[in-house]
This record gives C-alpha cells, sequence and structure tokens, in this order.
C-alpha cells in the first residue's frame, strides 16, 4: 500500500491471486492442497528417521514410513466407522476422525509441534482420545481466550474472493417470487445445486490431489458472508511494482504451493 516506506521485502505462503480472487473458497481444496500430502509424508519419514527416543510412534511394528502411514490411515478408517468415546475429557464426547484429519492437518504447518502430534495420535492409538479432542473441542470456560484465527481467515477469504452471497441472494428473490407447486426452486434448489457441488469438489481433491485432507478445507461459509469490501481488487497482476519482491514457495508446503508463487 505505501510502496516508498518500503525497503526490502520477502514473503513466502503465498496464494495464486488469480484464482484467490476469482474462484470461490469452496472449490480450493483440489488446487491448494497438491503438496498437503507431501508434508505427511514428510512426518511419517522424519518420525522413523528420529527413532523412538524423539518420536513415540517410531515402534517396533512401524519400521518404515509407509508402514506408519498405514497404521494412522488404519487409525482414521476406525474412527470413522467407530467413534471413539471420550468420557474423561474436559469436555466429554465422541472423538472422530475429522478430529484427527484436522488435528494432523494444522500441525503441517508447524514442524517444530510434530513430537507433540506424535504423543497425542500414540495416545489415540492406545485408546485415549483426549488429547486431541481437548485440542479440536471448544472449551467450555469463560475466562478463556476465544480461538480469533478462524473467522478472522474466513474474513480475509470471503472478502478477497468472489460474493457469491449475491448469488444466494438472488435464488432467494426467484424464491420469493415464485409460485407453488412448481418443483423446487429458489433457495432450495440453488442449495441443492451447491451442496452437490461441493461434494464433486471433494471427490475432485480426493481423486486428484490429496486422499487425507480433501475434505478438510471445502467450505460454503462465503454464501452467508455479506460484507462487501469497498477496496477488493480483481487486477491486474501484470503491473511493475515500485520496489522489488522476493517470493519464496516452500517445497511441501501444507497448502500454498511453489506454482502459487509463480505465478
Amino acid at each position: 500500500m505505501f510502496p516508498e516506506r518500503v525497503g526490502r521485502v520477502w514473503i513466502d505462503g503465498v496464494v495464486d491471486p488469480v484464482v484467490w480472487a476469482e474462484v470461490p473458497e469452496y472449490k480450493f481444496a483440489s488446487i491448494d492442497l497438491v503438496d498437503t500430502d507431501k508434508a505427511l509424508n514428510d512426518f511419517f519419514q522424519k518420525c522413523i528417521d528420529a527413532g523412538p527416543e524423539r518420536c513415540v510412534l517410531a515402534t517396533n511394528s512401524t519400521k518404515s514410513a509407509a508402514k506408519l502411514e498405514k497404521k494412522i490411515l488404519g487409525l482414521f478408517k476406525d474412527i470413522y466407522y467407530g467413534p471413539l468415546p471420550v468420557p474423561h475429557a474436559k469436555n466429554p464426547g465422541l472423538l472422530r476422525s475429522g478430529h484427527i484429519r484436522d488435528e494432523i492437518f494444522e500441525a503441517m504447518y508447524r514442524p517444530r509441534s510434530w513430537p507433540d502430534l506424535a504423543e497425542k495420535l500414540a495416545a489415540t492409538l492406545e485408546g485415549n482420545g483426549a488429547p486431541i479432542l481437548e485440542s479440536q473441542s471448544p472449551t467450555l470456560d469463560p475466562t478463556a481466550p476465544p480461538d480469533s484465527f478462524s473467522p478472522i481467515l474466513q474474513g480475509v477469504l470471503c472478502a478477497d474472493g468472489p460474493p457469491v452471497h449475491r448469488l444466494l441472494d438472488e435464488a432467494r428473490r426467484r424464491r420469493d417470487q415464485g409460485s407453488e407447486g412448481e418443483g423446487k426452486d429458489g433457495e432450495e434448489g440453488f442449495m441443492e445445486e451447491i451442496v452437490k457441488e461441493l461434494v464433486d469438489e471433494v471427490e475432485k481433491a480426493y481423486s486428484e490431489t490429496s486422499k487425507t485432507f480433501a475434505a478438510t478445507v471445502s467450505s460454503p461459509a462465503c454464501f452467508h458472508w455479506r460484507l462487501n469490501p469497498p477496496e477488493r481488487w480483481v487486477g491486474p497482476w501484470d503491473k511493475r511494482l515500485a520496489g522489488p519482491i522476493l517470493i519464496v514457495g516452500n517445497t511441501a508446503d501444507v497448502s500454498s504451493t511453489p506454482p502459487f508463487s509463480k505465478n
């Protein structure tokens, strides 16, 4: 915004600006997660390399990254079909496969947290789901600080992206103006189409990018985001900058791939 005040700039973890500005959030999974499974595979390999002294998942039954991967994917499947009761957690409940996937996905951003992630997964394998459930479930403590990152990220995504809420408004308008007996129309028919498209996007991400995290980042939340930012930028993207910027793309980044940096 103020290039005359900036000297040297280095930035990483960037997004493709055209995708960010023009593609709805619920279509991000098949675009963002190209390298996500590479990060997960790196976690498995680093755990085996570290050995049991530094990674509790490196046991006699998991002497290779492939065997460790098989064990964790098996845990996903077991918990999916049989959620784990966690009666002694701070917030008692059922640990579901989605909790475990979200815990792993978030940890992929922070390699320094991998030893802690390994301990949580090891506890779950032993039947103790409290560490992950307590990490993923909102606290009931009224004095605890709120987790404000998710609403902030959602606000940035919806404000920068296409105003898809207008499509929902138009569907509601058609519903209000339509007559009964014409079949599914307006909001109901529109949301049915969006749900189908969302499922199609998850299936596409599962088959083309990440079998582990395909359903983690897909969300239709921006259909309900009604703030219209006055400074939303949609290009052009080929203007020469007032000052040079070094843009870095990290290999095996969770959701920001090197092609994003090139673009």
